[in-house]
């Protein structure tokens, strides 16, 4: 049997601001996405392209300089995910879809100490995830925080470090129907010499 492909309409409505003298930007967005002829679970268990699901959310976003020295980035997102037609369970219409956090956000801020030395620390923040159509099964949210260190030591030479996850935290960034997560990385760190010729 030939299946119909799975289709996707998107409708977004967005908008941009410059301030600071256009040193510091924000965006904002709304949006729907909705799927249609989606994989389903027929009640005889055979699969069909015949499911369609939902996403309504929205979007805010911001970067640039707050001083000359002080770099922000982060943004925010808001996602009502809903299950229409899911075929052999139909009892899971209206539910969220899996391992998509309802809300998201994220900070990052990097400052010139001087102008051979930065230094930067990132905030990131993921709600609470199901891993199944049913919303039975899920994963707790979680922040998780990061830093960085840059040196310059000439036009030619420089290093940074960054580590992630500072806090060392156990988190789960991804559930399955079947009763296990995936556990997030724990705590790392990486070292970066630049050579410029």
């Amino acid at each position: 049997d030939d299946m119909a492909p799975e289709k996707n309409r998107t409708l977004e409505l967005g908008t941009k601001w410059d301030l600071l003298d256009q040193r510091l930007g924000l965006t904002a967005a709304v949006f729907r996405v909705e799927t249609t002829n989606a994989r389903i679970t027929m009640p005889d268990n055979t699969y069909a392209m015949a499911g369609d699901k939902r996403v309504d959310g929205f979007e805010l976003g911001l970067s640039g300089s707050v001083t000359p020295q002080w770099q922000v980035y982060g943004g925010y997102t808001y996602l009502k995910s809903r299950i229409g037609d899911s075929g052999k369970n139909s009892n899971y219409e209206g539910n969220a879809f899996p391992n998509t956090p309802e809300h998201s956000f994220s900070l990052w801020n990097t400052y010139d100490f001087t102008p051979d030395l930065t230094a930067g620390v990132g905030a990131y923040y993921v709600a609470k995830q199901y891993g199944n159509e049913a919303n039975t099964i899920s994963i707790p949210s979680y922040w998780r925080f990061d830093a960085m260190a840059g040196y310059r030591f000439s036009k030619t030479v420089d290093l940074q470090v960054n580590v992630n996850n500072l806090t060392n935290k156990t988190y789960y960034d991804k559930a399955y129907p079947s009763h296990y997560a995936s556990i997030a990385p724990g705590r790392s760190a990486v070292a970066t010499l630049n050579l410029h010729f």
